[in-house]
């Protein structure tokens, strides 16, 4: 593996004047490499929803409906009971009461049960991380250097116009950067610190 920086221009025009620069300073052609990087393409951004997969927070929905009958159908059909007797004193009518409390305490039982599995993943989801920045297309000029030449190829790079200068530890074969990923975000070399004289001038 070997040190490579790179930086990132708008044009091929616009890289040629920064390898004329790097051959300037004494700078080889076998390690200069000049190429365009494309957008990343998302694969798979858009998956359709396979339906036939039951909903996971709907499980147990049918034995919390049974709960829901069994206790507040049951408590329903009391008061339901005791509001009939006293309007009408019939045996339909504490059926109806009966009846209506036993369907509102299935189908509260069915919501709690179905909605508790949500709430709880909601509080559990873990915090997610922002991904780092993906590389953005344009024309990218890598350079294989020695460790004591980086910063002065990163200084030309900017010098000449390059973004987004760059180093990443690489393979380096035939003036080529072999295992270039362009899915993989870049390492962004840190900008030069401005001097007092260069504070002033700005």
């Amino acid at each position: 593996m070997t040190l490579i920086v790179a930086a990132r221009f708008n044009s091929f025009a616009d890289a040629e004047i920064a390898v004329k620069s790097l051959y300037a300073h004494g700078f080889l052609g076998r390690n200069i490499s000049t190429f365009y990087v494309n957008v990343p393409v998302q694969h798979g951004a858009h998956a359709i929803e396979d339906v036939s997969v039951p909903d996971p927070d709907s499980q147990g929905a049918e034995w919390g409906a049974v709960v829901g009958a069994a206790c507040i159908g049951l408590l329903f059909a009391v008061l339901g009971a005791a509001v009939a007797w006293r309007i009408s004193d019939t045996t339909t009518a504490m059926l109806i009461g009966a009846g209506l409390g036993a369907y509102l305490g299935s189908l509260w039982g069915a919501l709690w049960v179905t909605g508790r599995r949500a709430r709880a993943r909601v509080v559990a989801a873990p915090v997610m991380q922002t991904p780092p920045k993906a590389r953005e297309p344009g024309v990218l000029l890598a350079l294989h250097v020695a460790p004591e030449q980086e910063e002065q190829a990163c200084a030309l790079l900017r010098e000449a116009g390059g973004r987004s200068v760059e180093r990443a530890q690489g393979r380096w074969h035939h003036g080529e950067w072999e295992d270039f990923d362009p899915l993989k975000p870049p390492e962004l070399e840190p900008e030069p610190a401005l001097t007092p004289q260069a504070r002033t001038s700005t």
